[in-house]
């Protein structure tokens, strides 16, 4: 899940960078689409390692 926290930290410094009021609207909508993309993959690692967590566990 390591590779998920570092995913949603780069998510979270593209967010904070946007909310800058001297950004054009180009750099806004960069660093936006980038904070997307990066929740986006953080999402895909999550689900991952669940299922990989899942498959691996003993029948209960």
């Amino acid at each position: 899940m390591a590779d998920v926290t570092t995913v949603l930290e780069d998510a979270h410094e593209a967010a904070v960078q946007a909310q800058s009021p001297k950004l054009c609207g180009l750099m806004f909508e960069q660093l936006a689409a980038l904070s997307i993309a990066n929740a986006r993959k953080a999402v895909e690692l999550a689900e991952s390692a669940l299922d990989a967590h899942r498959k691996n566990r003993p029948d209960s």
